[in-house]
């Protein structure tokens, strides 16, 4: 009886012995996922900060495409403005001018009726 209780002893000593080891191995494999676990979170924190800096980017991008947009408006309101303005004084300049052909051929004809009288 000796035997067995001396057996129950070294097998209880093995098991605590087993289970003090799994508890290190635990705690071991516990630190290297909490240091994978910070690792991830650098890698995470770097691409929220490049996406954020490409969001900045691409933000700014759009503000100078819109300001130059604008300003392309502007351009071509002025423009269409002016070139109204440059049609109305044609049109005015070519009726003025066919008022004084008008004037001429009559002048004209008054003349070439007059010498051949």
């Amino acid at each position: 009886m000796a035997k067995k209780k001396m057996t129950i002893e070294s097998l209880a000593k093995t098991i605590e012995d087993l289970a003090k080891m799994i508890k290190i191995e635990f705690d071991e494999t516990h630190k290297e996922i909490n240091q994978v676990d910070q690792k991830v979170n650098r890698v995470d924190q770097k691409i929220d900060d490049k996406v954020a800096g490409l969001r900045a980017e691409i933000r700014e991008g759009f503000r100078l495409i819109r300001v130059e947009l604008d300003d392309i408006r502007v351009k071509l309101d002025q423009l269409s403005k002016r070139t109204n303005e440059d049609d109305n004084a044609l049109i005015a300049e070519i009726s003025k001018l066919k008022k004084r052909l008008h004037v001429l051929e009559k002048n004209y004809k008054t003349l070439k009726n007059a010498s051949r009288s």
